[in-house]
Formats: C-alpha cells, structure tokens, sequence
C-alpha cells in the first residue's frame, strides 16, 4: 500500500519556493522580512522552508535581534567601564544616577 504525502516535512526545502535558499539571504533582505514588514521567524522559516530555530539563529548571527549590541558598541562599554573605575567617588554617584533613570 503506498501512501502519498502532498505536503513538504517541517524545514525541509520547498522544491516550488519563490525564494532563493535560505543561506544565501542578504542581511538587508532578512532585515526587511523581520524587522520591515513584521514577519516572525515561524512566517521566514515557512517561507524559505527552513526551521524557525534556523531564522532565528540567522539573524542572531546577523545582529538583527533587537536589543542586542554590536561588537563595536560592546568595546566603548568596556572602555567607558575602565574609565569610570578610575574616576572621583562623586562622578561615579553622578553615573549610578543617570543609570537608575534609565532602568527604573
């Protein structure tokens, strides 16, 4: 008895897709889906018929994770913390101040 299976598995590649493989998406290109136009990882991954797990990782790589930090931005916060260790008690205190505004 053979059994047909009009659907594709979950991540595997969609023969008919309108889209170029996943892995070679540009990084302005995964910007717009997710960011421009609000798709989720789950809306990408069906598109491309790839995993959910594999857009997200894609865009962590790709630094399209909102909130998260650049490397280059990750260096002046290790310098500027390296600075404040060598600056007067009052400084420091102006600091922590501006820091409570911000995260309380």
């Amino acid at each position: 008895m053979n059994i047909k299976h009009s659907g594709n598995a979950i991540g595997q590649a969609q023969p008919n897709a309108p889209f170029a493989p996943f892995d070679l998406i540009s990084r302005e290109e995964l910007k717009r889906l997710a960011w421009d136009e609000g798709h989720s990882d789950a809306d990408i991954a069906t598109m491309y018929g790839v995993t959910a797990n594999k857009v997200h990782e894609k865009r962590r790589k790709m630094n399209l994770i909102h909130g998260q930090i650049t490397s280059e931005q990750l260096s002046e916060i290790v310098r500027l913390a390296e600075t404040i260790k060598s600056l007067p008690l009052e400084a420091i205190e102006e600091i922590q101040d501006v820091v409570r505004r911000y995260t309380n």
